[in-house]
C-alpha cells in the first residue's frame, strides 16, 4: 500500500512452499516494482509486521539465510538505480488493517487463462501476440502484460487507460467487459484476438463470434476454439452467487448497483443459495442448456431431479428461491409460477416437513448441573469460557450466530444487568428497531447468575484481550475470537458433560429448551417471541414449542418387579 494505491495478490503454487520470510521479503520487492515504480530521489519507508523483514532491509541483508539476501539485494539494487533509500520499521499486523486485508482477499472471479495448448492453437493462427491486455504476473500468455491493479510484471494497469496500438493484441477480458472492449477496438481501430463466449443471448458478442468463427474457417482450423458454453456454467466455479451477477449484468444493471443488490442476501442464505446455483450449473451444462433461461420447464426438470436424489421439501424450497433471484425482476419469477407452487405441493405431501425436535430436554438438567461447580473464580479458563456461553444461550434463546456477534462496543453494564445491541441480525428487518438482548441477575443462586458469571469473564479476559471486541475469546494461545461453530462446540460439551444425548439434540437445541420451559412458566407470549427473535407465535408454536423429555415411569416400575 502507497498513499491511496494498494496491490496484492496470490503466490504460485510453488512460491506457496517457499519460507513465510522469503515471501514477506519477495511481497516487498513485488510492492516497489508495482506502484513505486516510476519513484525516484524518495526516502521510501516499509512498513511490515515480520521482524525479519524489517532487519535484513535496515541491515542490507544477514547471515542465516541465502535466499533472503538474494531478495533483499534486489530490492536495494532496484532503489538505487531510481536513487531511492530504504528503510523499515515492524507495524503489529493489528495496526496494519488495510494491508492485511490486501493480503488476505483476493478476487479469483477475474483470475483465468485459457488453456496453453489453445493459446498455442491461436498464436500460429494469427500471432505472435504483442500483448496480453487483462492478465497478471501469474496467468499472462505474453510477456508484456497489462494488469488491473498494480503487478510487478505489467507493463501498465488498467487496459483501458491506453491505446490498444500493439498489434496482434491477445485480451481474455472478464464478461461484464466484453461490450467494452469491442467499443475500444472499435475506437482504436486495432487487430487482435479477444476471447469471449458462446452466448447466444447476447447480441453484439454473438456477432463477433460469428466472426471470428468464420475467419478460422477460412484458414482451415477448426472454428469453436473459444469456450463455447455461456458465462456462470463452470461446475468448479468458487462462487455460486457468480450466476446472479451475470444474471444482473445481462439485464443490464450498472456494476455499482449489481455490488449492492447482491448484499440484500445475508452471508447465510448466500451460502445456502450458493450450493443449488453451482447444482444449476453443473445441470446445465450436462444438458447445453443456457444457465440463464430459467424457464419453467428446465426449473422443473432440475427440481425433480433434486428430489429423485432424496433431498426433502426444505431443501427443494432453498433451490426454487434460489432460481427465483436469478429471475428477479419480472412481475413473477419463476418459483412462484401456479406450476411450480403445484409441483412443491406435491413434494410436501410426497415429504411432508417435521420439526427437529419432537421433544426437548430439562433446562434443570444443565442448570442442576452448573450448581454443583466451584465458585468463578476458583473456574479454570475453559471451564469458566464454556460456561459462560451456555448460561447465555440459556437466558436468551438466540441463535449461536447470535452469540457469535456478540461485541463490548454494543455492551453497557450495569449493577444488576448487561445489554447487548445489534447491528444485523437474521431476524433483522428495515422497519424493525435493532434488537436488544438483556441479561438480568439471579441473586438467588450466583453459581448460575449469567451477570456475575459472565462479569467474572469479562475480568478474566481482559487481561489478554488487547484490541479485540468480541465478546467470546479462545481460552488457549493465542486469544483471539472464536467462531460461531467453535461457540456450538462448546454449548455441545456443556449439554454432554450434564447428561443431555448430544447424538439428539444439538447447540441449537438450547432455544428450544429455553423457550419451552419459559412458555411453561408463564412467560407471556410477547416476551418470548421479542427475546428469541421469533417473527410471529405461529413460528415458535410450530418448531420450538415442545414438551420436555421425561423418563417413562410406568415402564421402569414394570421392569422393576
Amino acid at each position: 500500500m502507497r498513499e491511496h494505491h494498494t496491490t496484492g495478490g496470490r503466490w504460485s503454487p510453488a512460491e506457496a512452499e517457499k519460507d513465510i520470510n522469503e515471501l514477506e521479503l519477495q511481497a516487498v520487492f513485488f510492492a516497489l516494482c508495482s506502484p513505486c515504480d516510476n519513484v525516484g530521489n524518495k526516502h521510501l519507508r516499509i512498513l511490515s509486521d515480520n521482524t525479519t523483514t524489517v532487519c535484513y532491509i535496515n541491515n542490507m541483508g544477514g547471515s542465516k539465510s541465502r535466499a533472503c539476501n538474494i531478495i533483499v539485494k534486489k530490492i536495494w539494487q532496484f532503489a538505487l538505480e531510481r536513487n531511492n533509500f530504504l528503510s523499515s520499521a515492524h507495524l503489529p499486523g493489528k495496526q496494519d488493517m488495510l494491508a492485511d486485508r490486501e493480503s488476505r482477499v483476493f478476487n479469483d472471479r477475474t483470475e483465468w487463462m485459457l488453456h496453453q495448448d489453445i493459446f498455442q492453437k491461436l498464436s500460429l493462427l494469427w500471432g505472435p501476440f504483442e500483448i496480453d491486455l487483462f492478465a497478471s504476473r501469474l496467468n499472462k500468455q505474453v510477456c508484456t502484460c497489462v494488469s488491473w491493479k498494480p503487478d510487478p510484471d505489467a507493463t501498465a494497469v488498467d487496459a483501458f487507460s491506453i491505446i490498444w496500438d500493439r498489434k496482434p493484441f491477445y485480451a481474455f477480458p472478464p464478461f461484464s467487459l466484453i461490450h467494452r472492449c469491442l467499443q475500444k477496438i472499435t475506437a482504436d481501430k486495432v487487430e487482435g484476438v479477444i476471447i469471449v463466449p458462446m452466448w447466444p443471448t447476447q447480441t453484439q458478442v454473438d456477432v463477433h463470434v460469428d466472426s471470428t468463427a468464420k475467419t478460422a474457417t477460412e484458414e482451415g482450423e477448426p472454428a469453436k476454439i473459444a469456450p463455447e458454453k455461456p458465462p456462470g456454467m463452470d461446475e468448479n466455479a468458487a462462487d455460486g452467487m457468480s450466476c446472479i451477477r451475470d444474471s444482473f449484468e445481462a439485464k443490464g444493471i450498472p456494476e455499482e448497483a449489481r455490488g449492492i443488490m447482491l448484499q440484500s442476501w445475508r452471508e447465510s442464505t448466500r451460502n445456502q443459495y450458493g450450493i443449488y446455483l453451482k447444482k444449476w450449473t453443473k445441470f446445465c451444462s450436462e444438458r447445453n442448456i443456457d444457465s440463464h433461461d430459467i424457464s419453467v420447464n428446465n426449473v422443473l426438470k432440475f427440481l425433480t431431479l433434486l428430489y429423485e436424489s432424496g433431498l426433502g421439501h426444505s431443501s427443494i424450497n432453498t433451490a426454487r428461491s434460489a432460481l427465483s433471484s436469478l429471475d428477479c425482476g419480472r412481475t413473477c419469477p419463476v418459483g412462484n409460477h401456479p406450476l411450480i407452487c403445484r409441483f412443491m405441493r406435491g413434494v410436501y405431501i410426497s415429504r411432508p416437513t417435521q420439526s427437529r425436535y419432537t421433544i426437548v430436554w430439562d433446562v434443570k438438567v444443565v442448570l442442576d448441573y452448573f450448581r454443583q461447580w466451584k465458585d468463578n473464580k476458583e473456574l479454570s479458563l475453559k471451564e469458566l469460557s464454556l460456561k459462560t456461553t451456555t448460561l447465555v444461550a440459556l437466558v436468551t434463546a438466540q441463535r449461536v450466530q447470535s452469540l457469535h456477534k456478540l461485541d463490548l462496543d454494543c455492551m453497557t453494564q450495569e449493577n444488576d444487568r448487561i445489554t447487548f445491541k445489534f447491528d444485523l441480525l437474521k431476524q433483522s428487518r428495515p422497519s424493525v428497531k435493532s434488537p436488544i438482548m438483556e441479561l438480568c441477575a439471579y441473586p438467588e443462586n450466583p453459581k448460575i447468575c449469567v451477570v456475575k458469571t459472565l462479569s467474572h469473564y469479562l475480568v478474566r479476559t481482559q487481561l489478554f484481550r488487547e484490541q479485540e471486541t468480541k465478546l467470546f475469546l479462545t481460552y488457549q494461545k493465542p486469544h483471539h475470537a472464536v467462531s460461531a461453530s467453535t461457540i456450538s462446540r462448546w454449548i455441545k460439551l456443556m449439554l454432554q458433560r450434564a447428561g443431555v444425548d448430544i447424538s439428539k439434540f444439538g447447540a441449537h437445541s438450547t432455544r428450544a429448551a429455553s423457550s419451552s420451559a419459559a412458555k411453561r412458566a408463564g412467560v407471556p407470549m410477547m416476551d418470548i417471541l421479542s427475546t428469541g427473535g421469533w417473527s410471529s407465535e405461529r413460528t415458535f408454536a410450530r418448531h420450538y414449542s415442545v414438551p420436555i423429555q421425561k423418563k417413562n415411569n410406568f415402564s421402569e416400575a414394570i421392569c422393576n418387579t
